[in-house]
């Protein structure tokens, strides 16, 4: 009997103490920021300069709802980890504009030329999007220098995460080094 007073006085202050904490971080704070509208989601995944390539991907990717899930904001920064053909980077500049910047790690060399090629074709079809800035570095260390330390808004990694496991990458100083930034 002692024991159930006991536990049931730890679950009333638990909760006591959640809703003080709740109320501590809702008071006070400005409403968040509107996300991407709809209509300009739909430009996005729509434009007619994305490659057939893209076009093909976005069946079983979704960048609409993609888009409209993460909720970009004019001039963020962002991380793309392990960006692969820098799909979800492209997306990412077009949704973030140029007042933002999104970086786009790859452990192999050939992915700067691919996002080169990206960014090319956006200036080329006079999109204004992010910049595109490669970030040749290793999965364990994927936040380059200049946007460490809380200075990202966003990170993205599709579709690989339980790869890295068999691939011999240290997840946890991967997780490490995108929370902290």
């Amino acid at each position: 009997m002692q024991v159930r007073r006991l536990f049931r006085a730890d679950i009333l202050m638990a909760a006591t103490l959640c809703t003080a904490l709740i109320g501590c971080a809702t008071s006070g704070t400005a409403p968040p920021p509107p996300t991407l509208a709809n209509d300009r989601v739909a430009q996005i995944v729509a434009s007619p300069d994305r490659s057939a390539a893209d076009r093909t991907n976005d069946t079983r990717r979704h960048p609409a709802e993609l888009l409209a899930f993460i909720g970009t904001q004019p001039g963020w920064k962002a991380l793309d980890v392990s960006t692969g053909g820098g799909y979800t980077a492209e997306l990412l500049a077009r949704a973030i504009g140029p007042s933002g910047t999104v970086y786009a790690q790859s452990q192999r060399n050939t992915a700067a030329d691919v996002l080169a090629g990206r960014e090319k074709n956006m200036q080329a079809a006079g999109v204004a999007a992010a910049k595109l800035v490669f970030v040749g570095q290793r999965l364990e260390n994927p936040v380059p220098p200049e946007a460490a330390d809380g200075k990202l808004d966003l990170v993205t990694l599709m579709f690989n995460y339980h790869d890295f496991g068999s691939m011999g990458v240290d997840r946890a100083a991967l997780n490490r080094a995108v929370f902290g930034a």
